[in-house]
């Protein structure tokens, strides 16, 4: 066998064909050299006509800039000062010594002042020139009348320009509108000599226009483009030397081949018996990754998001599926960049990463924090954090569940408390509307009886004194007693009386209505997801309106309102449902106190006032109170003392939850056997950054 081998690798004929690979190899390179030159020298062309373009845009688009700014500046520091000093400004300046040209006059002798020989150069014109400038100053070409078109259609736009031939040359035309300012409208439609009066600012008057041949743009990076040429030509040449020199040296290293074949026979060997040892070493290294997959696969099915980060600099190395619905990155996009883009450099997460001989091998779970999804958006995330040692290196696991859902689920569960409270309370508000209602509606009939009967009363005054009768004749007196009768049979002066008051009482019932209307709309506004600065005092009188019906037969409401309360930041919305709950459960405590034909009313005060940074608003009853052993519960979820139906046992705990967790404040309660309760809301009126 070994014989075998050994005469095949001596063959001359494999010699041979080393030596026609070598020489194919030097032509493939040669082949792919040529291409990759042409690609180049195509390449540098497509950057030279790029460039010749940009440069002649820059330029007349400084150019442009500048003839504007220097107009601008003419206009404000020589034209004003000039006036101030009797000099007159006129376009026809060069015969009176006491004048100076125009801005617009200066303009154009400054756009033909820079005109080049090659045809470059600026002009202005309109298609409303004055009479001195009808051969020179009016629309020339297509590409003038296009411009004007273009800036009147496209008011917001500021450039107009493409490339053409212009005057037998290849060159960029740069149109600028010359729009109407405030200091020219007056000057333009008060000449005698204007061809248009009605002109307005902004109104184009006219175009800047400024053209550069393209030759001259080559012309100014022909030079270092041609430094470029030269220098691509000698790397060509160069290279090319250099593939000839290489297929020479494969000519002289073919007969070397011979030997490193048989070198190469004798490594295979060697590598055979490697492949055996590599095979177990493979086997063992099966299992390690059956144990890695089996890990991944847990990582990638989990339904929490899982991310792992190095200890040192906190990089992504691991970003399971569900890591990457949550935030919207995919992995192969994240691993390798900094948590960083996940939560806020200055959240509750970077203090567990501060060097601490204590947190080495405990982990630390974060309740609730904001996250940043790929698109910028926020949302609220709870996570656990617990630091492993892997090969010596410390890194963190970090197991994220997105709240966004939850929040969702609160917010829902507040909005059916709160259409819960609204249905509760639809009868009360409906009887608090129908009663002013059918006052108005009795005051209205009667305003039209008064109506009607101060009508007739009217005409028949107006009957006699529209007849021409003696003063003694019967004809008189008749109508004189007609009249004294139907002012006895309607009452006159008793209608007179009470016709007023009817009205007045009616619109007293529309001010009632409408109060109580209006305090329903602000209370049921849907609010906003992010704190506003709000009246408290003012949302706490709406509240009460609204909750009339519940405390009106069993309490007297007292406010005691700080009148220079400022403005607290909070969710209003939110804000109102807590002191709906609040005043409502006050009225049924003091309900259920009352004996049964007690005619005496308990009450119920509600105050505001100032405590440090705090906002503190109290709402005390006068019911039987809160027994010590449950007083520690009422926050409580589901807890209640009310009877089967009359309560959820929600109303306190969502109350507490929107005090401390959404406005940071305090919700407590204070309550004395026979005396009343007490709760205590403290909001703070400059929340804190991390508020």
């Amino acid at each position: 066998m070994e014989t075998s081998d050994s005469s095949s690798i001596n063959d001359p004929s494999k010699t041979r064909n080393a030596y026609s690979v070598s020489r194919y190899r030097g032509v493939i390179v040669g082949i792919i050299f040529l291409a990759g030159s042409i690609f180049t020298f195509w390449s540098l062309q497509t950057i030279q006509q790029d460039l010749v373009q940009k440069v002649a845009y820059d330029h007349s688009s400084k150019l442009s800039n500048t003839l504007t700014q220097f107009r601008t500046l003419y206009t404000s520091e020589v034209i004003s000062k000039a006036k101030a000093f009797g000099m007159e400004v006129s376009h026809d300046y060069k015969d009176n010594s006491a004048a100076i040209p125009l801005p617009a006059t200066l303009s154009i002798l400054l756009g033909e002042a820079i005109t080049s020989a090659d045809g470059g150069g600026a002009r202005l014109y309109s298609d409303y020139p004055f009479p001195w400038r009808e051969n020179s100053g009016g629309v020339r070409d297509s590409f003038e009348q296009e411009a004007l078109e273009f800036f009147r259609e496209s008011p917001y736009e500021r450039e107009f320009y493409r490339i053409e031939s212009y005057q037998g040359r290849l060159s960029l035309r740069y149109a600028a509108p010359d729009r109407m300012r405030e200091s020219c409208v007056g000057c333009h439609n008060s000449h005698p000599d204007t061809p248009r009066n009605d002109w307005r600012v902004g109104d184009v008057r006219g175009v800047l226009e400024v053209i550069v041949p393209m030759n001259v743009a080559y012309n100014a990076i022909g030079n270092g483009l041609q430094r470029v040429w030269i220098i691509m030509g000698g790397l060509g040449g160069g290279s090319l030397l250099f593939l000839w020199f290489t297929n020479q040296r494969f000519r002289k290293q073919s007969t070397i081949i011979d030997q490193g074949t048989i070198a190469l026979k004798k490594e295979i060997d060697d590598r055979l018996k490697a492949q055996r040892e590599k095979e177990k070493i493979e086997v063992l290294a099966n299992r390690l990754r059956e144990s890695e997959a089996k890990m991944r696969s847990i990582v990638e099915s989990a339904a929490e998001s899982i991310v792992t980060i190095t200890s040192e600099n906190r990089i992504i190395t691991t970003f399971n599926p569900a890591a990457e619905i949550t935030f919207g990155y995919e992995s192969k996009h994240i691993i390798g960049k900094d948590f960083s883009l996940l939560t806020p450099e200055d959240s509750d997460i970077n203090e567990f990463f501060l060097p601490s001989e204590n947190k080495a091998n405990n982990a630390v779970a974060i309740d609730e924090l904001i996250g940043y999804r790929q698109d910028g958006t926020a949302f609220p995330m709870s996570m656990s954090v617990s630091p492993m040692g892997i090969k010596g290196q410390e890194s963190y696991t970090i197991i994220i569940r997105d709240l966004t859902e939850k929040k969702a689920l609160e917010a829902k569960l507040l909005q059916a408390q709160k259409l819960e409270s609204v249905g509760q309370l639809a009868a009360g508000i409906a009887h608090e509307i129908n009663t002013p209602i059918q006052f108005i509606g009795d005051n209205l009939v009667f305003a039209k009886d008064a109506i009607l009967d101060i009508s007739e009363l009217i005409k028949k005054y107006q009957r006699f004194t529209d007849k021409n009768i003696d003063q003694d004749s019967e004809e008189m007196i008749k109508e004189i007693k007609d009249i004294k009768e139907t002012e006895e049979r309607i009452d006159i002066e008793f209608t007179l009386e009470e016709a007023p008051k009817s009205i007045n009482e009616s619109l007293e019932g529309v001010a009632r209505v409408a109060k109580i209307v209006r305090a329903m709309k602000e209370f049921s506004h849907p609010g906003s997801e992010t704190m506003e600065m709000s009246d408290i005092n003012s949302a706490i009188e709406n509240t009460i309106v609204i909750a009339q019906n519940e405390w009106r037969y069993v309490a007297n409401l007292e406010t005691n309102l700080y009148p220079d309360l400022p403005l607290i930041p909070c969710f209003l919305n939110e804000f109102n449902q807590v002191i709906l709950n609040l005043i409502v459960n006050a009225a049924h405590a003091i309900s259920d106190a009352l004996p049964e034909g007690e005619e005496e009313k308990g009450v119920i005060n509600i105050s505001t006032s100032i405590d440090g940074h705090w906002a503190l608003i109290e709402v005390s009853d006068t019911g039987p109170g809160i027994p010590e052993k449950i007083i520690s519960k009422v926050f409580d979820p589901f807890f209640t003392t009310k009877e089967v139906g009359k309560g959820t046992g929600q109303g306190l705990s969502i109350a507490h939850r929107v005090i401390t967790e959404k406005h940071s404040g305090e919700l407590d309660v204070t309550s004395k056997i026979g005396k009343g309760t007490t709760f205590s809301i403290r909001l703070p009126i400059h929340p804190t950054e991390q508020n």
